[in-house]
């Protein structure tokens, strides 16, 4: 048996306003990138430059199918938001990874700030897919 970890073996959950979108559960792909940034300065009189590191917070790409009209209010959801015609609401994701040793590790990227929903129906017989990219301020470990 492979102790690496399949995509099968982890759960995606998006998380509006505390409660799960279950219209937003068939994600066909997931990605995030921590932003950390090499900072280097160099000095009159030393050989080396100096390091130092900033992190920058978090960010990542979601794509899934849709599976039912109820995706398209959470784009509009998102939409208002960014227009200030709702009041605030905070979108959460969870990701769950599942070890094949039974190990489980949970990090949760609170507050996630949306960027550009896009719908692709490309052709006659793809599945209809939204994605869009995403960021957050600090990602927490949960386990």
């Amino acid at each position: 048996m492979a102790d690496r970890i399949l995509g099968q073996d982890t759960e995606i959950r998006i998380i509006m306003n505390g409660g799960v979108e279950e219209s937003l559960t068939d994600v066909m792909s997931f990605s995030t990138t921590d932003k950390l940034e090499i900072k280097e300065q160099g000095y009159l009189g030393e050989t080396t430059n100096r390091h130092s590191q900033v992190y920058s917070g978090t960010s990542g790409d979601i794509s899934f199918h849709l599976e039912k009209g109820a995706a398209f209010k959470f784009k509009q959801n998102l939409i208002d938001r960014a227009r200030r015609k709702v009041g605030y609401f905070k979108v959460n994701v969870l990701s769950t990874f599942i070890f094949p040793g039974g190990d489980t590790f949970r990090i949760l990227f609170p507050d996630i700030q949306v960027g550009s929903p896009k719908v692709e129906d490309s052709k006659r017989e793809d599945f209809v897919a939204m994605s869009f990219s995403w960021a957050c301020d600090s990602p927490k470990s949960l386990d």
